[in-house]
């Protein structure tokens, strides 16, 4: 068991689609900016459109995960993007 986690945790760590560091970055970023949200990723940037555009299905987690996974709004035209700077 021991060994699956940690080849789980390591896989994770070397597939993950934003580093630490880029991460880290983009809050950096953020904070220096005043920005008063920081949205670190696509995943982030997905979930923030999917509850924007359907606030009522916030807790719905099923639906609330399939409009995620259609990706950022610009890959939904019927989505606007979110304004700028969030």
């Amino acid at each position: 068991m021991r060994r699956l986690l940690a080849r789980l945790e390591t896989e994770y760590r070397d597939k993950a689609p934003l580093s630490a560091a880029a991460a880290a970055t983009t809050i950096l970023e953020g904070v220096k900016a005043g920005a008063w949200r920081i949205l670190v990723g696509k995943d982030a940037n997905a979930l923030d459109a999917a509850v924007r555009a359907q606030p009522e299905n916030a807790y719905d987690y099923p639906d609330l995960a399939k409009i995620a996974a259609q990706g950022p709004p610009t890959n939904r035209p019927a989505l606007d993007a979110p304004a700028e700077g969030r």
